[in-house]
């Protein structure tokens, strides 16, 4: 999925973590896109960041398993 969202045209992508209940992903494979990406380990920081530098033009996209979205939606809704 990196190797396609890295084909779009002016996209930044962030690598975070959380603490989920087991590993969900392949680091081996996540670091293959290090060059291409940055790496924020705090989720929390990497969100407040990315939405301060955001114009009203901008798409925010956040991608994850379940576990990190459920964790992530609570700071979009009530």
């Amino acid at each position: 999925m990196l190797a396609e969202l890295l084909k779009l045209p002016n996209v930044e992508i962030i690598g975070t973590n959380f603490a989920a209940p087991r590993q969900l992903a392949d680091l081996q494979s996540i670091m293959a896109f290090k060059k291409e990406m940055s790496f924020q380990s705090d989720w929390r920081v990497a969100l407040v960041k990315t939405i301060r530098l955001m114009s009203s033009d901008d798409l925010l996209l956040i991608c994850g398993s379940l576990y990190f979205i459920s964790e992530v939606r609570h700071y979009f809704t009530d």
